[in-house]
């Protein structure tokens, strides 16, 4: 039977071989430490629109997951949660653009919520930063009630 290899052992093997390097050196593959960037943010009755800056990714962050938890909003409130730098794969190739929903797209927020962001390849996960990056939300659909916490981590892996 033949073996094949993933993109990390095929860079592995190159660079081994003396015939290449990956893109990041294979830092953000293995051997990297994974980290959380935290944010905490207590609402104060926002309009619709209003964007929430939570935390800042470092440049060259490999993004694996993350969660936005809510108190209730409101009736009819959203949350979408984006960046305003793209993610990039290995290869320097667009996962997602830049944007208010890169992350996650508007989602009910009107009740309780723990919500997943960077779920998917679409929505940034395994993503790669190329400058700092700024996390944030946005709201939508109706004014936030006041007095309500929301949280935002991101789970993402730097050498």
């Amino acid at each position: 039977m033949p073996t094949v290899y993933s993109a990390q052992r095929t860079l592995d093997r190159a660079a081994v071989n003396g015939t290449g390097n990956s893109y990041n050196d294979g830092i953000l593959d293995q051997g990297g430490k994974v980290r959380v960037a935290y944010a905490n943010y207590t609402s104060a009755a926002e309009a619709s629109g209003t964007t929430i800056e939570m935390l800042k990714l470092p440049k060259n962050a490999r993004v694996l997951s993350g969660q936005l938890v809510t108190g209730a909003l409101g009736t009819s409130v959203t949350s979408a949660v984006g960046t305003d730098v793209a993610l990039v794969d290995d290869a320097g190739t667009v996962l997602t653009a830049a944007g208010t929903a890169n992350l996650l797209a508007a989602t009910a927020t009107a009740s309780a919520s723990n919500t997943a962001i960077a779920a998917t390849r679409l929505l940034g996960a395994g993503g790669v930063t190329t400058a700092e990056t700024t996390v944030s939300i946005t709201t939508g659909g109706a004014t936030n009630t006041a007095s309500i916490n929301i949280s935002l981590w991101v789970l993402y892996v730097q050498n």
